[in-house]
C-alpha cells in the first residue's frame, strides 16, 4: 500500500515534467516563495553531485536498443502453409467464443487471434487443449477459471470455449535497419501516437530523456533535503497542502466519473481511511520536497507568470486532454499548477548543472527508482503494446 501511495504522490510531478517548457528566461516566483525562504536555508545547490542508477544512462545506442525491445511485443506473422498440426511453441491463429451456462460472457471471444502455445497467456487447459489439433478443426474446451480470478462472475466457474484453428503462423521481427513506416503505424500508432520511423525514434529519444531527467531530479531532491536546513513545518502549511492534495484526488475521481471511495479502491486499492492515514504519514516529506525546490526557485527569480507559464499550462491541458483552463483547475488546483511550474523550472535548471554519476545499484534500489517514475510494480519497464493487447483482447481469458 505504501508503494501505491508513493506512486500516487509522484504522479503529480510526472505530469509537471511532461509539461515542462525547458526555458526559464521569462520566468520570474510564486506566492509560496516567502514561506519557502523562511523555512529553508539552502545548502550550496550549484553543481550538485548525485548518483543515479545506470539503467537511466543514455548512450549512443540507447534509442536503437529500446526500439529493438519494442519489437518483441509486435511480431510479424506469416502463415506457415506447410504445417497443419498445432504443436507446443507454435503460434496458432484462432477464433474462439467462451460461454458460461450456455451464454457468451464479456471479453471471452475474439477472431483471428494469434496465440503462442505454451505462453501461459490463457487459463490452464486452453493452450494445451489445442496441441495435436488440425488446421480447420473446431474443438470444445471444457475449462474452469481459477478460484482467485479477478472477475467474481467467472472465478471458479466452469466454462466452454469453442475454438477454431484457422492457421499456424511463423513469427519474425524487423530489424532496426529494416524498420518501415507501415510497421510503425500498424503497431505503435494507437499506443504512442507515432506513424513513421522518425516519429518513433523521436518518441523514444524524448522518453529516455524524460526518464533520465526524472531520475536525476529525484536524486537532486534527496540531495537538496540532505544539504539544506528545513525548519519545522507549520501546521497551517500542512493543512493547506493536505487540503490541496485531497482536492486534486477528488478532482481526479470526478474527472473519471467515479465516487471518491470507488476511485481510491479501483486505482490504489485502498479505503478512504487508509488514504487519509497515508496522506498524513507522507505529507511531511512531500512538503519538504516542495519547499526545497520553491526555495531554489526563489533564489533563481522564477515566477509562475508570463509567456512560459502560459505555455506550461497549455501543454499540461494538452497532455491531460482538457479543453478549458477551468476544467484543468477543477482537478489540479491553480496553486498546485503554479507550484508545479516553478519547481519544474528550478529542477530543469539544476539538472543541467548537476554532476551525475551513473552506478550499478541493488535490485531493491532499482525497484524504488523505477517506482519513482510512476510505473510501480508493473513488471513491464517499457509499457509497450503487449499490455494493451492482453487487456483489450483477452481480458477475461487470461488467468494471470
Amino acid at each position: 500500500m505504501r508503494k501505491k501511495m508513493i506512486a500516487l504522490f509522484l504522479c503529480i510531478s510526472t505530469v509537471a515534467a511532461l509539461s515542462g517548457c525547458g526555458s526559464s528566461k521569462s520566468s520570474t516566483s510564486t506566492g509560496n516563495a516567502d514561506s519557502a525562504e523562511k523555512l529553508v536555508k539552502l545548502g550550496d545547490y550549484k553543481n550538485i553531485e548525485v548518483e543515479v542508477d545506470k539503467s537511466y544512462e543514455i548512450s549512443d545506442n540507447s534509442v536503437q536498443e529500446t526500439i529493438e525491445n519494442y519489437f518483441l511485443t509486435a511480431p510479424i506473422y506469416t502463415e506457415n502453409k506447410e504445417k497443419d498440426t498445432v504443436a507446443d511453441g507454435d503460434v496458432a491463429n484462432i477464433d474462439y467464443e467462451g460461454t458460461k451456462d450456455g451464454e457468451a460472457f464479456d471479453g471471452g471471444s475474439a477472431k483471428g487471434y494469434n496465440l503462442k502455445i505454451g505462453s501461459g497467456t490463457f487459463i490452464d487447459g486452453f493452450e494445451s487443449g489445442l496441441i495435436g489439433k488440425k488446421v480447420g478443426e473446431t474443438v470444445d474446451l471444457n475449462l474452469t477459471f481459477p478460484e482467485d480470478y479477478g472477475s467474481e462472475d467467472l472465478a471458479g466457474k466452469d466454462v466452454v470455449f469453442k475454438v477454431t484453428i484457422n492457421s499456424i503462423q511463423d513469427e519474425s521481427y524487423p530489424t532496426y535497419d529494416t524498420l518501415t513506416d507501415e510497421y510503425v503505424k500498424d503497431n505503435y500508432n494507437d499506443y504512442y501516437g507515432v506513424s513513421t520511423v522518425e516519429e518513433l525514434k523521436k518518441y523514444v529519444s524524448d522518453s529516455l530523456e524524460n526518464n533520465n531527467n526524472s531520475a536525476v531530479g529525484d536524486a537532486l531532491t534527496d540531495k537538496l533535503k540532505e544539504i539544506s536546513k528545513i525548519s519545522d513545518i507549520p501546521d497551517s502549511l500542512t493543512k493547506e497542502r493536505t487540503k490541496e492534495l485531497k482536492s486534486y484526488y477528488k478532482g481526479m475521481a470526478k474527472y473519471q466519473d467515479q465516487e471518491f471511495a470507488d476511485f481510491l479502491q479501483n486505482t490504489y486499492g485502498m479505503s478512504e481511511d487508509d488514504f487519509n492515514k497515508q496522506i498524513k504519514e507522507l505529507m511531511p516529506d512531500y512538503i519538504k520536497s516542495d519547499l526545497v525546490w520553491e526555495a531554489v526557485a526563489a533564489k533563481e527569480g522564477i515566477k509562475a507568470s508570463g509567456e512560459d507559464y502560459d505555455k506550461f499550462v497549455d501543454k499540461m491541458m494538452g497532455t491531460l486532454k482538457f479543453d478549458k483552463k477551468d476544467d484543468l483547475f477543477d482537478v489540479y488546483p491553480e496553486t498546485m499548477v503554479k507550484r508545479m511550474y516553478i519547481e519544474q523550472e528550478a529542477k530543469d535548471k539544476l539538472i543541467k548543472q548537476a554532476k551525475v554519476k551513473y552506478v550499478e545499484t541493488t535490485s531493491e534500489d532499482t525497484t524504488e527508482q523505477t517506482q519513482s517514475d510512476g510505473s510501480e510494480d508493473t513488471g513491464n519497464t517499457d509499457n509497450t503494446s503487449e499490455n494493451a493487447e492482453v487487456k483489450d483482447t483477452i481480458d477475461t481469458t487470461t488467468g494471470k
